[in-house]
């Protein structure tokens, strides 16, 4: 993998955990007192389907990632390496699929448990992702 393509992949990673916390934020502690209760701030939404739209490009990057770095990676012998590669390839499925499935209209005791799974786990694949990084040095 060569450098900009490395830099490209973990830059594209940085901005939509970014755009994740601060989602996040608006969504648990800008809620707007109204007379009839709690509500989501105006950006809440927006920046929802602003993660929604910038995620299938990570998911391409993912994959172009996989094809040119990581199978080839799996061959060789750099055992921590591997194993932190090995995690965080089982990181990034489960991150992409909890975040599927909060498509779906789950009563809401599910909805918050499959949210808050995504949230730890996008907070993992993070640490996870800088950690490897660091590794190659």
């Amino acid at each position: 993998m060569t450098k900009s393509e490395r830099k490209t992949f973990v830059y594209f990673n940085m901005l939509i955990a970014v755009e994740g916390f601060i989602y996040l934020y608006y969504k648990y502690f800008k809620l707007l007192s109204t007379e009839y209760g709690d509500r989501p701030h105006e950006l809440t939404s927006k920046l929802q389907h602003l993660h929604i739209l910038l995620v299938p490009g990570l998911l391409v990057l993912f994959g172009y990632v996989l094809k040119n770095h990581v199978l080839g990676k799996l061959k060789l012998n750099n055992s921590l390496k591997k194993v932190s590669g090995i995690t965080l390839l089982c990181v990034f499925g489960l991150m992409t699929i909890s975040g599927y499935i909060l498509q779906f209209g789950f009563d809401l005791d599910k909805t918050k448990m499959i949210g808050l799974l995504h949230i730890v786990i996008s907070i993992f694949w993070v640490v996870m992702l800088m950690w490897h990084i660091r590794l190659r040095n």
